[in-house]
């Protein structure tokens, strides 16, 4: 971070805005279905088109799914809310306004726990020997350490409203599609906790994750299922822990739909900030910006409208939303374990540290994945982790496949973790086995180890005529002379021969101890 950056601080809230998984609209009888592949205005009610006279009903599902969504957020549910009127006009919006819940909403003070990978300046200066010290003296004094920080950010309110239609625009027109007018959203409020963009980026990760993983929302950001609205101010760094600066003015980025283009808007928005204080004095302006992704810029949109421009009140032709403990339970009750509780349950159960549990959970179908393997107890956890976390993400990656439709089922990875277990196979070979599992042969680990001759060698006896043959070599007979004479970083010149003259196929860590007492001899 430069010194000019150094001297400043980013406050960032989010705004994120979840289609509510449903088979109909938050107030019509109209399919949800909304997706850029559907025929446009093939989804759309009189109510929909704000035909004169049509009413609004309630989805009682979309409310279900917003509780839902509360309870996964450690929200407060409110079992009295009420729905508004928001005033403002753009031609994809019929009603000229959109019922929202602004003052009385479903759900409020939440929290959302996270981890963010942070850079540490580590400075060692307590050696207990000079070898530590003249070790250390050749490392950078001041390290950088990458480590996974654990995090807090509070939700200020949950509220349920309703979608606005799409515009497509043309060269030569503006076309409506009316398809997703109506559709219920859940609008999830951030108090200005975030400090970095790495922070907002993983926090729209996590909740992207979770709504998945209820299944109240798709979280499909590139098909506008999920958006994000950014608020973004800078302030002077506060020189103590008690020292209260007041918060900039903010800056709303519209409409973010991606998480690579939310971090990189945070980046712009803050330099940008953070320029015009200290080259013109200016305070901030209040306003709202977007998001270009092409230049990585944010541009001018239009001056901030406030509570007073939106001619907030309450919905004439809707009741206040009053729902019972019971319905409350009801919808909690069918919450899944929640990342969370899988988290710590992993760590407790597998001994997995907190990045491996949260990336099993961070990924769909991982954790099912995981614990299948586990099955069978003879395979060290630990061990599972390894080669699912490694080798089969890398697979997986390399070829952009869920891990669901892995070639390489948890049944034949559990089969190959049983040749290294056994000592059948090597670590090595088993990295050659796994691609050639995943890519080519659909058979089982032990008939295509077998076919490859590539069975581990663990009889001493064995291992001990390979090693003599590397000592016998006249070529290696000057290494075997400076190894004796003190080097003994060349012990690993003679595993290396040995591995060679074996195809990779002698036990490692008992080679190594017959190598050694030949060498010791």
């Amino acid at each position: 971070m430069s010194a000019q950056l150094s001297r400043w601080e980013v406050c960032i809230g989010l705004e994120i805005h979840a289609q509510i998984q449903s088979v109909s609209k938050l107030f019509s009888g109209s399919s949800a279905a909304s997706k850029g592949s559907l025929v446009p205005n093939t989804r759309v009610s009189f109510f929909d088109a704000a035909l004169p006279g049509t009413l609004p009903t309630v989805n009682e599902a979309c409310v279900q799914q917003a509780i839902r969504t509360a309870g996964a957020l450690q929200s407060t549910i409110q079992k009295h809310s009420v729905f508004e009127r928001k005033h403002y006009f753009y031609c994809d919006l019929p009603l000229g306004y959109q019922i929202t819940q602004q003052r009385a909403p479903i759900a409020t003070n939440g929290v959302l726990n996270f981890q963010v990978q942070e850079t540490q300046q580590r400075v060692s200066t307590n050696f207990t020997s000079r070898k530590e010290k003249n070790a250390a003296s050749k490392v950078k004094k001041n390290q950088q350490i990458d480590e996974w920080v654990e995090k807090q950010v509070r939700i200020n309110r949950i509220q349920i409203e309703q979608d606005s239609g799409k515009s497509v625009h043309t060269l030569d027109a503006t076309h409506v599609d009316l398809n997703r007018a109506g559709t219920g959203l859940m609008e999830i409020v951030f108090e200005p906790d975030l400090r970095s963009a790495a922070e907002a980026g993983q926090v729209l990760r996590e909740v992207q994750h979770l709504l998945r993983h209820i299944g109240t929302c798709d979280g499909n950001m590139e098909d506008g299922s999920m958006r994000c609205d950014l608020n973004v101010s800078v302030r002077t760094k506060p020189t103590s822990e008690n020292e209260q600066i007041p918060f900039g003015e903010r800056v709303e980025v519209k409409n973010m739909n991606s998480i690579k283009n939310l971090m990189r808007a945070v980046e712009y928005e803050m330099q940008r900030q953070i320029d015009v204080i200290e080259t013109t004095g200016n305070r901030i302006e209040k306003e709202t910006r977007t998001f270009d992704a092409a230049t990585g810029m944010t541009k001018r949109m239009r001056t901030k409208e406030g509570a007073k421009d939106y001619r907030f009140f309450p919905e004439p032709d809707l009741p206040p939303l009053v729902i019972s403990s019971e319905f409350v339970d009801s919808a909690l009750a069918t919450l899944p374990e929640l990342p969370e509780k899988m988290k710590a349950r992993l760590s407790a159960t597998y001994g997995l540290s907190a990045y491996e549990a949260s990336v099993l959970v961070l990924t769909p179908s991982a954790v099912d994945y995981f614990e299948s393997v586990c099955t069978d107890a003879s395979r060290p956890h630990k061990l599972v982790a390894n080669w699912v976390l490694n080798d089969l993400f890398s697979l997986l990656k390399a070829t952009n496949t869920p891990i669901d439709e892995s070639p390489v089922s948890p049944a034949r990875l559990g089969e190959l973790l049983n040749l290294i277990v056994s000592e059948i196979i090597s670590g090595k070979i088993a990295k050659e086995l796994i691609e050639l599992m995943y890519y080519e042969d659909s058979r089982s680990p032990l008939m295509i180890v077998q076919e490859k001759g590539w069975m581990q060698i663990t009889d001493p006896a064995e291992l001990s005529k390979i090693c003599q043959s590397v000592l016998d070599d006249p070529k290696n007979q000057k290494n075997i002379a400076a190894y004796r004479g003190g080097k003994a970083q060349l012990f690993g010149f003679f595993i290396g021969h040995v591995m060679k003259a074996s195809n990779g196929l002698v036990h490692p860590e008992k080679v190594n101890g017959i190598m050694k007492d030949l060498l010791d001899a």
